[in-house]
């Protein structure tokens, strides 16, 4: 089974605005549009996309919480949040104009969970997920977490032998390397304040992501438009180059493309088709209005058109 994680998940309100978006003009609305929100949402958007048994979790509250469980069985995905207390689940605002130069992302901090619902979730892993199952934690949790507690829910899940896929920022991400997950996704700036260093050629990034492979399986580092790097322990760095495309909104490609990494290694192939996959529907997402829409049709079209390099 897989499993995603998400702790402060969204909905996302996309609003696409006429022309070009401009200060201290009337920019007008043409259409809003209601998304599911949250980096492990979109992951589980993938999964159920190629007909593959996964469970959303993580919290979620209030009637935004409903409305995201809504969007999330529209898209077949099995939905089992947790409740979590007197919270509402965040609405993130994302406004894409005409110009074709990437989204304007406003989100909310998102609430805290109270101990019940922490409790709950510690308990649902150690009873639910096995040895057999990979879990995705994406996404940093509401401002304010405990990175303690955010380390017991990792913990938690490597004594459940399952594989963890980790995709978090600052001192979420920080605080987990120890931990030696499977997978973990920086971009370019996250992986810079991971690694504490100002990286601005190929060679210092792998040189970085060699030294965490050390501990960790396999580092992807995304680099956006330019595609990722990617180190694999004891099988060495590739470099996945996305075909040009026109993008209307990058708003969730990351995510995506941990969507695709997954869906592929559960499938169990090899490193160069798993990430030539995962570059090209990620590439496909950009060439979309919604944060969790993509094409599997448009995906099979650019997967030639990934370019696959080896580096060491």
């Amino acid at each position: 089974m897989l499993y995603t994680i998400t702790l402060n998940p969204a909905v996302d309100k996309v609003i696409e605005i006429a022309g070009t978006l401009e200060r201290e003009q009337n920019n007008k609305i043409k259409k809003v549009l209601y998304d599911i929100g949250g980096k492990g949402c979109h992951v589980s958007a993938v999964f159920s996309a190629l007909g593959l048994p996964n469970i959303a979790t993580g919290f979620t509250g209030g009637r935004n919480g409903i409305k995201l469980v809504e969007l999330m069985e529209e898209k077949n995905i099995k939905c089992e949040f947790i409740n979590a207390g007197s919270t509402n689940t965040r609405e993130c605002t994302i406004l894409v104009d005409e110009s074709n130069l990437g989204s304007y992302m406003i989100t909310e901090s998102g609430e805290l969970p109270d101990e019940k619902a922490y409790s709950e979730l510690i308990l649902k892993i150690q009873k639910e997920i096995n040895e057999d199952d990979i879990a995705a934690l994406s996404g940093s949790p509401a401002t304010g977490f405990p990175k303690e507690k955010y380390c017991e829910i990792v913990k938690t899940l490597k004594n459940t032998g399952a594989k963890i896929f980790i995709d978090a920022r600052d001192e979420y991400l920080k605080e987990v390397i120890n931990l030696e997950p499977f997978f973990i996704k920086p971009n370019k700036y996250e992986f810079q304040v991971l690694t504490g260093k100002k990286l601005e050629k190929t060679d210092d990034f792998i040189e970085e992501i060699q030294r965490l492979n050390e501990k960790i399986e396999i580092v992807a580092v995304s680099l956006g438009e330019e595609g990722s790097i990617v180190g694999v322990k004891d099988r060495g760095v590739y470099g996945f180059t996305p075909p040009k495309i026109d993008v209307v909104s990058e708003t969730g490609c990351g995510d995506i493309f941990v969507g695709g990494v997954i869906s592929k290694y559960y499938l169990k192939k090899d490193i160069e088709e798993i990430f030539r996959f995962a570059t090209a529907i990620s590439a496909s997402k950009a060439a979309h209005f919604l944060s969790s829409d993509f094409s599997l049709e448009q995906t099979s079209k650019l997967l030639p058109l990934v370019k696959i390099k080896k580096y060491k």
